[in-house]
């Protein structure tokens, strides 16, 4: 069962919904020009925002890598799940209320979407659990939907 299991994961990572990598460089970018323009925020906590997206972004690189050959190891997963706990490391030190006070709802998406799709999608892995696994990502996608239909106005930040 925990193979069929690990299949069914590595076929979700195949169809997964995260090819669009250069979002994550676009994320970035944005959070580096907040970063720029807001006096009243931490430099470690930008940091920290913009290392989580980052590290992000790399599992997303792998991800990709391995959906183009039409081969996604159980090695690749792994290398995917240990940039996503780096990343919650990170995310779960940023300041969700100075997100929410610099742009309504960011925060609150930051958290429900982002952190908590790299949580799911970790659990996902680590349980056998390819309902999680896929929640997980369908979380991750509102999360760049969300930022992707904001980021002019974050922009402007």
């Amino acid at each position: 069962m925990v193979e069929e299991n690990q299949i069914q994961i590595k076929q979700g990572v195949k169809k997964s919904i995260w090819k669009k990598w250069w979002f994550w460089v676009i994320a970035v970018f944005v959070i580096i020009i907040i970063v720029q323009g807001r006096g009243n925020r931490s430099v470690k906590d930008v940091e920290r925002l913009s290392n989580s997206i980052d590290l992000a972004n790399q599992a997303t690189i792998i991800a990709n890598k391995a959906g183009a050959s039409g081969k996604t190891t159980e090695d690749d997963i792994r290398a995917m799940v240990n940039y996503y706990k780096q990343a919650l490391e990170e995310a779960h030190q940023v300041d969700i209320e100075k997100l929410n006070r610099d742009y309504a709802g960011f925060g609150d998406h930051y958290r429900d979407e982002f952190i908590r799709g790299i949580e799911l999608f970790i659990e996902g892995f680590e349980q056998s659990d390819p309902e999680k696994f896929l929640a997980g990502q369908i979380l991750l996608n509102r999360w760049e939907v969300w930022f992707y239909n904001n980021i002019d106005e974050i922009r402007k930040l």
